[in-house]
């Protein structure tokens, strides 16, 4: 997980993804003849949890397109779409160009042209996919580029990571296709605490 987060163009979505791993890997940890153990991992990971604002993640983990929101129950589209129209009022757009922003969200969703170009993580990032993308009104573009320009650099994400990178060593890399096999996104966000 270091490795991931440290990259020079890691961003929130990777950030949520990474979270989520710990936490699956935390209910994953056995707690016979360690209850005490699995209890402060649990703590600690909700203490730092409880310090996150999950909703920009969330947006970011819609925007990325490899990630698309892959196993977010319907339920978050709602807090999806509110985040990004807060988002794009707090930075000057008026009601029209934000239902405009909205329907281009649905067809994001909906990976109709022109967001159904194919993205290779090995050959791009979600900054450079974005930047490409070219419709009428460039308003979904436009927010995905001030989200993607986010730096997850601050001192409670890292003091998240350090203190419960660890555990994620004792796991193997999932995909994401295996990860969301394996563990709902919902179980983790439903109270924001495992």
């Amino acid at each position: 997980m270091k490795s991931q987060i440290k990259v020079a163009n890691a961003n929130l979505a990777d950030c949520f993804l990474q979270l989520i791993l710990i936490a699956n890997t935390i209910k994953k940890l056995p707690s016979r003849g360690i209850v005490e153990f699995h209890q402060h991992c649990i703590e600690s990971f909700n203490k730092y949890w409880d310090k996150f604002d999950p909703k920009i993640y969330i947006l970011a983990y819609f925007l990325h397109p490899a990630y698309r929101a892959r196993g977010l129950k319907a339920v978050y589209w709602k807090t999806i779409t509110t985040t990004a129209a807060q988002i794009w009022q707090n930075n000057g757009g008026d009601r029209r160009s934000c239902n405009r922003l909205l329907a281009q969200m649905r067809n994001y969703e909906l990976r109709k042209s022109p967001y159904n170009q194919k993205f290779n993580s090995h050959l791009e990032t979600p900054m450079s996919w974005w930047l490409t993308i070219k419709d009428k009104y460039d308003y979904l573009p436009a927010l995905a580029i001030m989200v993607f320009s986010i730096t997850p650099h601050s001192a409670g994400c890292k003091r998240i990571f350090s203190t419960l990178g660890w555990l994620y060593e004792m796991e193997s890399n999932y995909d994401v296709e295996e990860l969301i096999q394996q563990y709902s996104l919902d179980n983790e966000l439903e109270g924001n605490t495992l």
